[in-house]
């Protein structure tokens, strides 16, 4: 999940570079859309907390959170087929 969050962190700050924008601060402020921001707090807790992370918690929001990985991928589909 760590990686996945990454990545679409990585393909945000290139969309906006080829965009011709200014790079934003944060890497919550990266992400194009709102439903994908909370994607960057749960890396955090990844790697900054996973001494204090349960393992139901983590296994629940990737159960539930599939999907807007999916979503994002559909994105940069059109986008790139654009």
């Amino acid at each position: 999940m760590q990686i996945a969050v990454e990545v679409i962190i990585d393909v945000c700050h290139r969309v906006i570079a080829l965009q011709g924008a200014v790079p934003p601060a944060t890497s919550r402020a990266a992400l194009l859309a709102e439903k994908y921001r909370p994607l960057v707090g749960f890396r955090n807790l990844l790697v900054q907390e996973y001494e204090q992370i349960r393992l139901e918690i983590v296994v629940q929001i990737v159960n539930q959170g599939l999907g807007v990985l999916a979503d994002f991928r559909d994105e940069v589909l059109s986008y790139v087929s654009s």
